[in-house]
């Protein structure tokens, strides 16, 4: 919240500025405003151990930002609190503990499935270019990037308490619960942004906008060695293996709705 007011406060300094450069052009120079986003996120695995089990719903808020440098032309901007997720499956024994300290003989955690979720500060930055008005009306596309950084990461597990590394359960059982995974998601995420949409004059400079973008996940979202959760292998002392391998990238569909002014 502390880091959004600060944004909030730079946005209406530029604004100042820029109503001076305003008045010579037939276009406005910067406009800023707020948005929410709901998104429908998921995971694109590349294991042997685990694999993309389905979709999670999420939900995105924050301030937006354009400055136009030609009529049909600007740079998008702004701050985001971004959630992003996804279902995965563990086709392999694996155990989980918050410390990563597994007990060979103790009460561990046998992992079946997960849920992500993970926040970011998420910054876009796009280039959007938009149709002349047609009634009320202005179509608009963008292309761009995110750059995220983690805030925070949490995942809703099932599977199996209490077993030991010498003995573990064919088949996870239903225990669910929520693990704090800070140390086990990496730090950045970087995706390419597209997408596309419309905004509805209100009054004079005041839009209402709405959009569909998609974010695709370049770089992997997860530490390469999980700091967390170790792999059952009955050829390893004491059936227990080494650290889980971990590449996933993160992607989502998100329906933005906000106002610009």
């Amino acid at each position: 919240m502390k880091n959004l007011k600060l944004v909030a406060i730079s946005f209406l300094l530029v604004s100042f500025y820029a109503k001076a450069q305003d008045e010579g052009n037939s276009y406005k120079t910067f406009r800023f405003g707020l948005s929410v986003q709901p998104n429908l996120s998921w995971m694109k695995v590349d294991s042997k151990d685990f694999e993309s089990n389905g979709i999670s719903a999420k939900f995105s808020y924050g301030l937006l930002a354009e400055y136009a440098f030609a009529q049909n032309y600007s740079l998008g901007t702004g701050i985001q609190i971004l959630t992003t997720g996804g279902r995965v499956n563990y086709k392999t024994p694996v155990y989980f503990q918050e410390d990563g300290r597994i007990e060979i003989n103790g009460s561990n955690f046998l992992l079946g499935k997960r849920t992500y979720g993970t926040q970011y500060l998420n910054i876009p930055i796009s280039l959007k270019m938009r149709t002349n008005e047609i009634g009320y009306m202005t179509y608009f596309a963008q292309f761009g990037l995110d750059a995220g950084f983690k805030t925070n990461a949490k995942a809703k597990d099932t599977g199996s308490d209490n077993v030991p590394v010498t003995n573990p359960a064919p088949i996870p059982g239903n225990t669910t619960t929520k693990h704090n995974i800070t140390t086990d998601v990496n730090f950045f995420r970087l995706a390419l942004n597209i997408g596309g949409g419309a905004e509805y004059n209100l009054s004079g400079n005041t839009s209402f906008i709405f959009g569909i973008n998609y974010s695709n996940g370049f770089v992997n979202v997860l530490k390469k060695n999980s700091a967390q959760i170790k792999v059952s292998d009955n050829n390893a002392p004491f059936g227990l293996g080494g650290e889980l391998k971990q590449n996933a990238r993160s992607h989502f569909i998100g329906l933005t709705v906000g106002v610009l002014f």
